[in-house]
This record gives C-alpha cells, sequence and structure tokens, in this order.
C-alpha cells in the first residue's frame, strides 16, 4: 500500500477591513505559453485608468479598480475594490463573492510589451533562457482581469496563509 500525503489550503481571499482584494498580478514564472513576462513594468498610464475586467472582456462594464499597484520585488502587486453592487454591477458582485468565499483565486494582467524575445535566443546563462516562449520587457500595464484560470501560476489573491494558518492533509 502506497500512502500519499495531500496539502489542501481551504480559505478564502485576504479581504481587508475596506473590502479590497490584494492579489500578484504578475511575476516572472514561466506562464502556459511558456512565456515569461519581465518585471520592469511602466505603470504610469494604469494609475490613471486602473481598471479590474473580467475575463479580458473589453466589451463588458469593469467589475473593480485597482486603488494601488506596485512592484514588491519581483511580483506585480495590486489592491482591487470590487465594484459589488448587486443592483448596479451583478457581475462584479458575483465575481468579488467568488474571490471572498475562495470559488475563484486568479488574476490575470493585460499589457503592451515594449520588447519581445524568443526565449531561446537569450544569452544561455539568462535566467529565463529556454527552447520555447517568449521574453517580454518594458511591459506598459493595460489592465488587470479576474480569470477562472491565469496564465501564470502564481497571478492569484494572497490568501489566509499569511494569517499564519496550517494546512489540512489528508492520506489516502
Amino acid at each position: 500500500m502506497t500512502t500519499r500525503r495531500y496539502t489542501n489550503w481551504i480559505c478564502r481571499a485576504e479581504t481587508g477591513d475596506d473590502g479590497t482584494t490584494k492579489v500578484i498580478a504578475s511575476t516572472p514564472a514561466e506562464d502556459r505559453y511558456n512565456d515569461v513576462v519581465a518585471p520592469d513594468w511602466n505603470l504610469e498610464r494604469y494609475a490613471a485608468n486602473s481598471i479590474v475586467a473580467w475575463n479580458h472582456d473589453y466589451g463588458l462594464p469593469p467589475i473593480g479598480r485597482a486603488t494601488s499597484v506596485e512592484l514588491e520585488g519581483d511580483r506585480l502587486v495590486a489592491t482591487i475594490r470590487w465594484d459589488d453592487d448587486p443592483q448596479h454591477n451583478p457581475l462584479g458582485a458575483t465575481v468579488a463573492h467568488q474571490f471572498r468565499e475562495g470559488f475563484l483565486s486568479s488574476v490575470s494582467v493585460g499589457f503592451a510589451p515594449g520588447k519581445s524575445t524568443p526565449r531561446k535566443k537569450l544569452p544561455e546563462d539568462h535566467p529565463a533562457h529556454a527552447a520555447r516562449g517568449t521574453f517580454f520587457e518594458q511591459n506598459e500595464l493595460l489592465e488587470v482581469s479576474a480569470v477562472g484560470i491565469p496564465a501564470n501560476p502564481e497571478a492569484v489573491a494572497i490568501r489566509a496563509r499569511s494569517w499564519g494558518l496550517e494546512p489540512a492533509t489528508m492520506t489516502e
């Protein structure tokens, strides 16, 4: 008999007293498309707009706005204030609720790259060098979207783990 241990975090997005949710919007981790987005963000024009969209759908009204966006090391971190009025923005209310309850936890960034390089053309000692994918640099942030499945596996809501909770484990 083989014993396997699983770690399962059952927690909600860390929501502040003001109803905002803090998220990691982007990191330089390799994404589902084998691409890497460098953490050298131009945030100037985003600060004037700061929309949070649903699934990069620009035809829908925003579901929130970022009250802050900043680089923390190599992580792009945003604080989202949801437009969660069920009468005026039912989609925003649904997404905010699903983030608070842990049904949704992922975000994605829409951006305009200033420079893109095939990863195989980067120097072999470059941390992003690989056989496939593109390395994006000098990126201008256009929007942050709440999504069901992110391209970047590290683009998630900051969770209750920061509260010092221990993971639950189960044995098969």
